[in-house]
């Protein structure tokens, strides 16, 4: 009886070191080219105003505290008369990614409610900005075209 439950215990140590091995979804192994998936996201997004590259220390003062972002690739109105943004960055953890997700969202929402006096036009594009996680990247995107965004940025993890 003793061998038999080592040799089960040993069994379920080597499924379980093999299925960690393969580790999970890949997701978090995905390395992607933040520059070149930024200027895709905005070529497909469409917008009115034009957008500029801002660099990372520029996103954490529109954002707030991101300090779990590693890389980013973030495009702003030009004018700031528009809500009109891409931005897709990397965290070093999924948890990491989660958090600042959440920030993105308390973000759009300041966004949303600062438009609806100043230019309620935008509140549409606000209220179906795309805002997603996957693995260790986060995206937030505010166009007219958000099926297209979705695509480019799902077709990242292809």
């Amino acid at each position: 009886m003793k061998i038999r439950i080592t040799a089960l215990l040993s069994i379920i140590l080597i499924v379980s070191a093999v299925l960690s091995a393969c580790g999970g979804n890949g997701l978090t192994d995905k390395v992607i080219d933040l520059e070149a998936a930024g200027k895709a996201l905005v070529e497909c997004a469409e917008f009115d105003d034009s957008l500029r590259e801002v660099p990372l220390n520029t996103l954490a003062s529109v954002i707030g505290d991101i300090g779990a972002v590693k890389e980013a690739s973030a495009y702003l109105a030009e004018s700031g008369a528009t809500a009109e943004a891409v931005m897709v960055m990397r965290c070093d953890s999924t948890e990491d990614a989660g958090t600042v997700k959440s920030l993105v969202e308390a973000y759009r929402d300041t966004q949303k409610h600062l438009f609806e006096t100043y230019n309620p036009a935008e509140v549409p594009k606000l209220e179906n900005a795309v805002i997603e996680s996957r693995g260790l990247y986060v995206l937030y995107a505010v166009g007219k075209n958000t099926d297209a965004v979705k695509g480019v940025f799902g077709g990242l993890f292809n």
